[in-house]
């Protein structure tokens, strides 16, 4: 069921291609929304996205050092290391951005929903 849903299908042509009724399609709607949403308010109030944030936190605040080093030192070879390390800092930061909890916990939802259908 979850394929036609995706796929756009209406609820009525679902009903239709599995020979049911309408009505079992609307409720086995509503369960399968009501189950992503509470996995989801689960997750959010649990500590993965919190473990995440705290992530994201720490990444910016290793860049801090490295900044100000940068602002103190004339070494040039020390400035390239330093931007180096920076611009790597950044990259990182980006990467887990990226993957976003709610993009990940979306399609979680998602294969579980597949997976109880």
């Amino acid at each position: 069921m979850l394929s036609y849903l995706r796929d756009g299908s209406s609820e009525s042509k679902i009903a239709k291609t599995l020979k049911v009724s309408r009505q079992t399609i609307v409720r086995d709607v509503q369960a399968i929304k009501k189950t992503a949403n509470s996995w989801l308010d689960d997750l959010a109030n649990g500590g993965f996205v919190v473990e995440y944030k705290i992530a994201l936190d720490r990444i910016q605040q290793t860049r801090i050092k490295p900044e100000k080093l940068y602002d103190e030192t004339n070494d040039i070879e020390q400035k390239r290391r330093l931007l180096k390390s920076l611009d790597e800092n950044v990259k990182l930061y980006l990467e887990i951005l990226g993957n976003a909890p709610t993009i990940h916990a979306y399609r979680r939802a998602i294969a579980e929903g597949n997976n109880h259908v």
